[in-house]
């Protein structure tokens, strides 16, 4: 059975997904890392987005939901 804590966690880590490949979208990492296959800096942006948004949801639950508020 799902608990309320894994519904959370869940949703919170796919709205920073979102907000975090949104803000990545914005650098040109085929520029940047002068890469001109777009499916590496495709990968590199979700896998980017993937780490940040676990870091932010970490962050955020451990500091409000973990903590009894």
């Amino acid at each position: 059975m799902i608990s309320v804590d894994w519904i959370l966690y869940i949703v919170v880590y796919a709205a920073f997904f979102a907000c975090s490949f949104y803000a990545l979208t914005c650098v040109d990492f085929a520029k940047f890392c002068k890469i001109h296959n777009m499916a590496k800096v495709n990968l590199l942006v979700f896998m980017l987005s993937l780490a940040l948004a676990w870091m932010c949801t970490e962050a955020v639950l451990t500091l409000t939901w973990r903590q009894g508020f």
